[in-house]
């Protein structure tokens, strides 16, 4: 049995270095919290406004058929984005959590600004997690997108979320960007930054009613559209439909998407990749920096209109042929447009050269500045496997033709 004196000092050891244990001083009770799903900030004046979208968690345990507002939304007018959290302090009687935040909608004022001021507050929160995406809202304020109610989700903010998720990998038409990824673009050599966005399509008001979402098809929606192109924090253009794939293609974010090639008969055949990877090298000739992209991919024929025998060499041969003269146009345009018109680099063509060859790349910047990229030449091969070309080599029509 332990000595009575060894017990007592070892329990008042015990006792004393639990005194030192501060517990969880910042404990916070889940009913004590706001759950703010998406932000987004607009231009009013010299001052910002400020939209939170916050969870009603009483309103999503509903009954289906018995919809209610699932959503709240809080709206400040600040001169800076950390204020506008005291500001929802002395409106709402639970605390501002952001830790949960998916979507950040900047408006296009905003964007055109700079986007800096937003991204430092955002970055330096420890309560909030990098992982969000951003959007720039087109032909709508940022606090329009966020108040319109979908049927898909009952939170608008992971809608938009989960779409953008999708549609970045399925369709090549929009890309996915979150705060590190953004802030990372904006300070590298040699990038500049993308992001996509959202255009609201019908009457901003009907989309935040009930009503929008209790008919077959609601009066307004929101539509994941074309990408902007920033010049240091700063929107400065924005890239179309074709382009956006074009980019996709030179920066392997395709998985899935389609395209349309006309047969030998001028008809439609549509083809899309199951894969695709672009490879890029860097050669320095004679002084100089030349761009070489490799793009190798696996498509699949998806539909035809075309009267073509597709199960002959010769047919896909052609067909092979027109899709990589199809993909190369593609990437050619983009890095075209971006290089001759707005000497934009949004490829990371100067951070590769830079990896390749530092001298090379600081005599570039010393001899054209900003305007580097026009005088980069770029250097493109596609190559094409089809892997399918579905159940019919021929289209089944052309046998009802004939009767």
């Amino acid at each position: 049995m332990p000595c009575p004196r060894k017990w007592i000092i070892m329990m008042t050891c015990i006792l004393l270095a639990s005194l030192a244990l501060s517990g969880c001083w910042e404990r916070r009770e889940l009913n004590e919290l706001a759950f703010v799903m998406g932000m987004g900030i607009d231009k009013a004046g010299d001052q910002y406004k400020v939209s939170m979208q916050v969870v009603v968690p009483s309103e999503m345990t509903n009954q289906p058929g018995n919809y209610t507002m699932p959503i709240t939304e809080y709206i400040s007018t600040v001169e800076s984005i950390y204020h506008s959290i005291t500001t929802f302090t002395l409106r709402s009687p639970r605390l501002c959590y952001m830790g949960h935040i998916r979507i950040l909608v900047i408006g296009e004022d905003v964007a055109r600004e700079g986007i800096t001021p937003i991204l430092d507050v955002m970055k330096r929160s420890s309560g909030i997690r990098p992982d969000f995406y951003i959007l720039v809202a087109r032909d709508a304020s940022a606090a329009e997108v966020l108040n319109v109610l979908t049927k898909q989700d009952k939170i608008p903010a992971n809608k938009l979320f989960h779409s953008l998720d999708e549609a970045s990998e399925k369709t090549g038409k929009t890309t996915k960007v979150t705060l590190d990824e953004l802030i990372e673009a904006l300070v590298s050599n040699g990038k500049d930054a993308v992001l996509t966005g959202v255009s609201l399509k019908g009457n901003a008001k009907t989309g935040g009613e009930k009503s929008n979402v209790q008919s077959v098809m609601p009066k307004t929606r929101l539509d994941l559209q074309d990408v902007a192109v920033f010049r240091k924090d700063q929107l400065a253009e924005w890239l179309d439909e074709n382009e956006t794939v074009g980019y996709s293609f030179i920066m392997n974010q395709i998985k899935r998407t389609t395209r349309s090639i006309r047969g030998t008969d001028g008809k439609r055949i549509t083809v899309g990749p199951v894969f695709s990877n672009t490879e890029r090298n860097v050669k320095i000739i004679h002084g100089v920096p030349h761009i070489f992209l490799h793009l190798k991919g696996t498509f699949n024929i998806q539909s035809s209109e075309s009267d073509m025998d597709l199960g002959t060499d010769e047919a896909m041969r052609y067909v092979t042929r027109k899709t990589e003269e199809e993909v190369q146009a593609l990437m050619q345009q983009t890095v075209d447009r971006m290089s001759e018109e707005q000497q934009l680099d949004i490829f990371g063509f100067g951070e590769s050269i830079y990896k390749s060859s530092p001298s090379a790349w600081y005599q570039m910047i010393a001899n054209y500045g900003h305007r580097y990229l026009v005088h980069v030449p770029v250097h493109y091969k596609v190559d094409i496997l089809f892997n399918r070309i579905g159940t019919l080599d021929t289209p089944f029509y052309k046998e009802i033709n004939r009767r």
